[in-house]
């Protein structure tokens, strides 16, 4: 997103024994910084840090015998639209697929947060561990990956159902899409979807509605739960059928209407501007992070309770919330959500507080945590 990050701060260090021994003498405590969507960081050391918020994006790309330059122009923006990423501070995966035919996972680049990055690597966050990354196999560094010079002939174009027939993979399911990601999938063509059936001669006329079936083929990619977190976006002719970038183009209504009810938004391909077309839909991407709401704080250490102190950050203005009434302390959890709405997500572990009420966090609301860790008393 970003998928909203979380910042902490560590005013000392607590994990080593003779540190807490030290804290006892002097009486000081922990301080944690948070934001909605994500658990704190294990940080070593005072300053604070963000974990990268992690999208996976799938580039849906016409291979009609028509579409050369299409496939050119994007090529010659992606080096562009993954430093915007990493920029950004996306953890991102990013693959490719023709949008006439369905075929296996091919190639996957990543963020430098991906463990194949090997010296090159970057830690998502203090202490994170270099594992989890994609497939070898699938990896490809960005300067390598590229879309391929697919040509298919067949005149028809069922590129919606073919997403959706995609994403349901084995390879896919298991090599590329996360579940505390935003999975959003952009749809490059100039002609229109004939998922639901068309004229088999030319010119052919796709049904005008898209059905419940084929954009929950898309929806549901990671299960109904998780449906919110999938987008599509269409980068078609938005204007009547002629002439773009050289080729004859159809309008592409329904990709336009299948991005509309899936969240997303459509560009107008024909102006060229691959660019600009990557860097809003990045711009979109980063605005659906604003929705994520959270009621969970995690501390990475037991807390004394009784110390605990919870000051929720909104619009610049800082307010300590009552406990009892605006929080509570629920322990210890395994596999807890740190995202709550639109749907659960973003699992973690650690020691938790429940925000109540008007207390949760959300959009660019933060909270800060001031605690004394479990068996650590201040002397008189």
């Amino acid at each position: 997103m970003t998928m909203k990050k979380l910042t902490r701060t560590n005013s000392i260090r607590t994990v080593i024994a003779s540190l807490l021994g030290a804290l006892a003498l002097s009486g000081c405590g922990n301080q944690t910084t948070y934001d909605p969507v994500q658990s704190q960081l294990n940080s070593d050391s005072p300053g604070s840090s963000t974990i990268p918020s992690k999208v996976d994006i799938v580039l849906a790309v016409d291979d009609s015998g028509s579409t050369a330059t299409i496939r050119n122009q994007l090529n010659a923006s992606l080096m562009g639209f993954m430093n915007t990423l990493q920029a950004q501070s996306w953890d991102y995966r990013l693959t490719a697929i023709p949008l006439t035919r369905v075929e296996s996972l091919s190639q996957i680049t990543t963020s430098r947060h991906d463990s194949n990055w090997g010296s090159q690597w970057t830690a998502p966050y203090p202490g994170a561990p270099q594992t989890g990354g994609v497939p070898a196999s699938f990896f490809r560094l960005p300067g390598a990956f590229s879309i391929p010079n697919w040509q298919n002939t067949s005149g028809t174009e069922n590129g919606l159902r073919n997403i959706g027939t995609f994403l349901k993979t084995a390879s896919v399911q298991n090599s590329f899409i996360r579940r505390d990601a935003l999975l959003a999938t952009i749809v490059f063509s100039n002609g229109d979807d004939t998922s639901d059936g068309n004229q088999t001669t030319w010119p052919f006329d796709p049904v005008p509605t898209v059905s419940a079936n084929v954009l929950n083929g898309i929806r549901n990619a990671k299960g109904t739960a998780l449906a919110p977190t999938v987008k599509l976006y269409a980068a078609v002719n938005t204007g009547g059928r002629g002439n773009c970038l050289g080729a004859d183009a159809y309008h592409g209504g329904r990709y336009m209407s299948a991005a509309a009810a899936l969240g997303g938004e459509s560009y107008n391909l024909c102006t060229g501007n691959f660019s600009q077309i990557l860097t809003s839909m990045s711009s979109h991407l980063q605005g659906q992070q604003l929705n994520f709401t959270t009621s969970y704080l995690f501390l990475e250490n037991e807390p004394n309770v009784a110390s605990i102190h919870v000051f929720k950050n909104s619009n610049g203005t800082t307010v300590e919330v009552p406990k009892n009434t605006g929080w509570t302390y629920i322990g210890h959890r395994t596999n807890f959500p740190a995202v709550t709405l639109p749907v659960p997500m973003n699992y973690k572990t650690g020691y938790v507080i429940q925000l109540l009420g008007n207390a949760q966090l959300t959009g660019s609301d933060t909270a800060t945590v001031t605690y004394t860790p479990a068996g650590v008393h201040a002397s008189p």
